[in-house]
């Protein structure tokens, strides 16, 4: 079975060696590399270039405009011939059997997605594990988990039929990616830290100076909601959908916003939009069963706009 391997590109030509080679050295070979320089401004197109004439299998195609990870994504999909797609970050890398084990699950249980862990690689070191949620219920367990595209095996009918949002847009995954169990018959997990995510600080989530493409959490959350609208699955998957804004808009994004001196102009939003879409949220069973009560506490600090206590909070880093 051909694998496409999809590697969105975009000055990270440090980075790009130990992604490529980790993914060359795969177990399973029935591979094809499809890398996506997105008008990188490093020089990282030598490097592509002398990795395509290494290795038959890489693909690369070059931007002369910058159009962003969905664009790449997007273009890159279109262009594969796999039966099944993963996808692999620029300054990520993967274990070299992780392919394998996905492929291999995928034809024992004949799945539309197969899913394994992370490692967050901070500095130089594995900080800690990106596990999955579970519950009794796989469709369930991969709405609730943190919706990033990387570390799975996909079908791409799948990711076809529900495409990257377009534009240069923050939160991308999370606007699509948990509504990959809708068009799934069947969902896998592996529970192996074979993925292996590289936080840098000036990556897209994590710069210290507010950028206004962060609001797009609003609208991407509004694309997911959506989907399952339209699905006819909205209340069926009622209690995920909440966590999904429990953890990621009332949590996170409070989280992130506050490091900001412009808190005060955002943080009320976060708050009309809890209170509207889910107004008895502090009901979920996620968010009592799964959260940590220092999570829980951050959560109502923030529903009762208790903001500056939040933020003293968060400076003596018990929030991080």
């Amino acid at each position: 079975m051909l694998v496409s391997v999809i590697v969105p590109v975009y000055n990270t030509k440090e980075y790009v060696p130990k992604c490529l080679d980790s993914i060359l050295k795969q177990t399973y070979d029935k591979l094809e590399i499809i890398v996506v320089n997105d008008c990188s401004l490093d020089g990282v197109e030598e490097i592509l270039e002398e990795y395509k004439a290494k290795d038959k299998r890489i693909k690369v195609i070059n931007f002369k405009n910058n159009h962003g990870v969905s664009h790449a994504r997007n273009s890159a999909v279109k262009k594969s011939r796999g039966k099944f797609i993963t996808f692999v970050d620029s300054d990520d890398y993967i274990s070299k059997n992780m392919i394998n084990k996905m492929v291999k699950k995928q034809q024992t249980s004949n799945c539309d997605i197969v899913k394994c862990d992370k490692f967050t690689i901070v500095e130089g070191e594995n900080k800690y594990q990106f596990g999955t949620l579970k519950t009794d219920n796989n469709h369930e367990s991969y709405i609730i988990s943190i919706p990033m595209i990387q570390a799975q095996l996909i079908s791409r009918d799948i990711v076809e039929k529900i495409p990257f949002p377009d534009g240069n847009i923050f939160y991308e995954d999370l606007a699509i990616v948990p509504a990959f169990a809708l068009e799934a018959n069947k969902i896998e997990f592996i529970e192996d830290s074979s993925y292996h995510y590289v936080q840098r600080k000036g990556s897209t989530m994590h710069q210290n100076e507010f950028n206004s493409k962060l609001l797009n959490i609003f609208p991407a959350l509004d694309k997911l909601q959506r989907q399952f609208k339209i699905k006819g699955k909205q209340d069926f998957y009622y209690k995920e959908l909440e966590y999904t804004y429990i953890q990621h808009l009332l949590y996170r994004a409070s989280l992130r916003f506050l490091k900001y001196d412009n808190y005060a102009d955002i943080l009320p939003s976060i708050n009309k939009v809890i209170s509207e879409s889910y107004p008895k949220w502090y009901n979920n069973l996620y968010y009592k069963n799964q959260m940590d009560i220092k999570k829980k506490m951050f959560c109502r600090l923030i529903s009762l706009r208790l903001y500056k206590v939040a933020k003293r909070l968060m400076r003596r880093r018990i929030y991080e």
